[in-house]
């Protein structure tokens, strides 16, 4: 599912885009088209609220592109899931944020039949995680254990000081994935921070670090219905079946809703 909400707050306007479900060959498309749009309105942030077990490789890193390019602070909120082709995508905002209970990581590629990769894609991917959460200023070896259960790591230094090791991070060990629970991922520099509310409750706990100032005074009236692009949905249908990995087997086909604006109370 994926739509679209502006979010106005005193002068600020921000863009909610929820990606829900199945990453597809459609959304990069109608993710550029959002990017392009918040950068001529000179917008305050992009929020992105993820819920999503993964998609398609080429899908994914088309996205991981197009937001790392933008111009415009980036925001993910895991609210539940970033698992697979969604811990890239989240990896390549400026910050992340996560619901109590959320989780990202679990990356590694897989064809059609659900089989791991061969070593050529899953050196490309494991890259691909490690680079962008190095853009980030996010530890590369845990991104690149999200990939391939073959890496162990002996240990990381948080930036509070503690040291944490395969006893509290099983995806340490080697013969496991680094899969991250809200805690671990803040722990390990991962994620920012976790939000307890929904994210309509929430928009004055988003402070980026300067780069996405409180946003406050969002309410729930909803206005200017809308839908993503018949060429965008096109563009998914035309493409499907062409890549033959996935970044997670046996996903069910995406759905797409309206275009929603969010107003302040009158």
């Amino acid at each position: 599912m994926c739509l679209i909400s502006f979010i106005i707050a005193g002068n600020k306007v921000v863009y909610h885009v929820p990606i829900q479900g199945t990453i597809d060959m459609g959304l990069p498309h109608y993710i550029q088209r959002v990017i392009d749009q918040a950068e001529s309105e000179e917008v305050a942030a992009i929020i992105f609220d993820i819920d999503t077990f993964g998609g398609r490789v080429d899908a994914a890193t088309q996205m991981k592109d197009i937001i790392l390019d933008s111009k415009i602070t980036t925001v993910a909120f895991i609210n539940k899931r970033a698992i697979s082709a969604g811990a890239l995508i989240s990896l390549s905002c400026d910050s992340i944020f996560m619901s109590a209970g959320a989780s990202i990581g679990a990356a590694t590629a897989v064809d059609l039949q659900g089989e791991k990769a061969s070593e050529k894609v899953i050196s490309y991917m494991r890259e691909e995680m490690a680079s962008t959460a190095e853009a980030n200023n996010r530890f590369r070896d845990v991104a690149s254990a999200m990939v391939d259960e073959d890496l162990s790591i002996s240990f990381i230094v948080n930036s509070l000081g503690d040291t944490l090791t395969s006893e509290d991070v099983e995806g340490f060990s080697e013969g496991k994935l680094v899969t991250l629970s809200t805690n671990l991922a803040i722990l390990l520099g991962i994620a920012d921070k976790e939000l307890n509310n929904s994210l309509t409750d929430s928009y004055g706990d988003l402070s980026c670090d300067n780069q996405c100032q409180a946003i406050s005074g969002a309410t729930d009236t909803f206005d200017s219905p809308g839908l993503q692009t018949p060429q965008e949905e096109i563009k998914y249908w035309l493409s499907k079946g062409r890549d033959p990995y996935l970044m997670n087997p046996n996903l069910p086909l995406p759905k797409v809703q309206g275009t929603s604006r969010l107003l302040p109370r009158k």
